[in-house]
């Protein structure tokens, strides 16, 4: 295993990085100086026993150069945090992209052998085809097989319309398991929206509260008109004034009662479009799952 001289040949994959000849990736020099940078904190973090810090940095230093040596030292830290299929995965890519005379083939060989006997084999049948996550990481597909390192695991399906599927699982390494998943589909989600079928009654109330106090005022004026104009008959020494004073009473009640009037006329009309059951016309929108997205389907 190449974690058991981890540290030794750590160091020595640093050493051939900073051999490599950085020309023959064609990258900028400064991209590469960046890389180097990184990949010199990606060192420290893996040395204080920081691993997913040292993933981080080696990530981005791989995107700025892609050196081979970066591809073993991503290894080496997944190795470290037994994220065993994705060491493996580096190693692989190391060995695809390293010289042919490159003196760490046979360990990275050997480690490689000695990793792949910690998976296990895990079989999904399903009657969809989803995307299959393991511990929350996308994993694969299915119907198909994935490799799951030893230990206890959570393998989730995910499928357009579908509402997930998970099962729990403990495989030992080179093992054979076989899962199979029903997926169910999603149900629709119907939405009642009520919206009112007439005004609120308060409009009535209201109506009816404006045209009563017209109503009120205008009884009084007219009351206060015909006392005026008693008094003016019977007064032998009425004056201009007090004709004045009957006129404006008079007015103001015609216009205060045909204020009334109007408010009793408006308030009719409220009267008739209001909604007093309380019920509401139904407007129903389902939510239905498809793939690719939801759909809406609206009825009256």
């Amino acid at each position: 295993m190449a974690l058991l001289i981890g540290r030794g040949t750590f160091a020595a994959a640093q050493q051939a990085e900073e051999r490599t000849d950085a020309r023959g990736t064609g990258a900028q020099q400064a991209e590469v100086e960046e890389a180097r940078r990184r990949y010199a904190q990606g060192v420290a973090f893996f040395r204080a026993d920081r691993y997913e810090e040292a993933i981080a940095e080696f990530t981005e230093a791989y995107r700025l150069w892609q050196n081979p040596t970066i591809l073993y030292s991503l290894a080496q830290s997944n190795e470290a945090l037994l994220r065993v299929s994705r060491a493996i995965e580096h190693y692989r890519r190391y060995l695809e992209t390293a010289p042919a005379d490159d003196p760490r083939r046979e360990e990275v060989e050997s480690t490689i052998a000695g990793l792949d006997r910690l998976l296990a084999t895990v079989t999904i049948a399903t009657n969809v085809r989803a995307t299959v996550h393991l511990d929350g990481e996308e994993a694969g597909e299915a119907p198909g097989t994935i490799r799951v390192p030893t230990g206890r695991h959570e393998i989730e399906l995910r499928a357009d319309g579908y509402e997930p599927a998970r099962q729990t699982v403990t495989v030992a390494g080179r093992s054979i398991r076989s899962l199979t998943f029903a997926l169910r589909r999603r149900t629709p989600t119907r939405v009642i929206v009520r919206e009112p079928r007439g005004l609120s009654p308060t409009w009535f109330w209201i109506g009816s509260g404006f045209t009563a106090a017209a109503a009120v005022a205008g009884g009084v004026l007219g009351a206060l008109t015909l006392s005026a104009a008693s008094d003016y008959d019977g007064n032998r020494f009425r004056t201009k004034a007090e004709r004045d004073r009957g006129e404006r009473l008079a007015l103001l009640t015609d216009v205060t009662l045909g204020s009334a009037l109007l408010f009793a006329a408006t308030t009719f009309v409220i009267f008739v479009n209001t909604d007093w059951s309380g019920a509401a016309q139904r407007r129903s929108s389902t939510a239905l799952a498809a793939p690719g997205g939801m759909t809406l389907a609206w009825s009256m």
